[in-house]
């Protein structure tokens, strides 16, 4: 239920529910508080759009403690035990993220130096070495803070993974309700050993998969694919 003047209760069965995402952006941490959103089969990005906003159901808690948000979970996904939880980091993911935020850094600092030609800032080199240093400090932490946190994590028939630096997210799917899933690597992947698993369920968007999980060791990442695949052709304790 929701709204101050307008109110709006809503329900689903749980059986619909797809995927869980538990978001903590850098103030909600401040407060001690969360976000615990959802997807729903049926409810695709395209119906979301004609459907009217009391009819949409793509959250269970706009605004929670961890602690309430993980007693939904428990509610909706018994077999989850948030605190026997092994989390998994991802292998070489590190380098991957350093990479692929160097490719921002490399610009940031020719569109300074295209500014400073065409401005005439005037910038001295040992201005534009500071910036290009801080540039890089923030790049390489953010990448450290990211393999850091990184990770993921099988209870049964549930599986997690958490990422995130500013903004923390847990994506928490059953494995048994997924309807795709497929491994994505760039070159630079197949060069350091590492792939990409994603995975989609019925409610999903077209803008974010259900899952995905960058970084895995390639062998971690096919026996974790064979796995999924196995329980999406013989789903283990789905009721209809």
């Amino acid at each position: 239920s929701h709204g101050l003047g307008t109110q709006v209760r809503a329900a689903v069965r749980l059986p619909r529910l797809q995927s869980w995402q538990l978001d903590e952006s850098w103030l909600h941490r401040r407060f001690s508080r969360c976000r615990l959103g959802v997807s729903v089969a049926g409810h695709t990005q395209h119906h979301s759009h004609v459907m009217e906003p009391s009819m949409q159901f793509d959250e269970l808690a706009p605004i929670a403690t961890p602690q309430k948000a993980k007693e939904l979970l428990s509610l909706c996904l018994p077999e989850l035990q948030w605190d026997a939880l092994q989390w998994h980091g991802a292998q070489r993911a590190m380098a991957r993220r350093l990479y692929s935020q160097a490719r921002w850094m490399v610009l940031g600092v020719l569109a300074l130096w295209w500014m400073d030609a065409q401005l005439n800032w005037a910038l001295p080199p040992a201005g534009a070495a500071c910036v290009a240093t801080a540039l890089l400090a923030v790049t390489v932490y953010y990448a450290w803070a990211w393999a850091q946190f990184a990770a993921y994590a099988r209870c049964g028939n549930v599986l997690l993974f958490r990422s995130g630096v500013w903004h923390r997210r847990w994506d928490i799917v059953v494995t048994s309700r997924l309807q795709s899933v497929r491994l994505h690597s760039a070159p630079l992947d197949r060069r350091l050993g590492i792939a990409t698993l994603q995975a989609d369920t019925q409610g999903g968007s077209k803008r974010r998969r259900a899952l995905n999980i960058p970084c895995m060791g390639r062998s971690k990442a096919e026996a974790l694919q064979a796995h999924l695949w196995a329980c999406m052709q013989h789903p283990m304790g789905e009721k209809p």
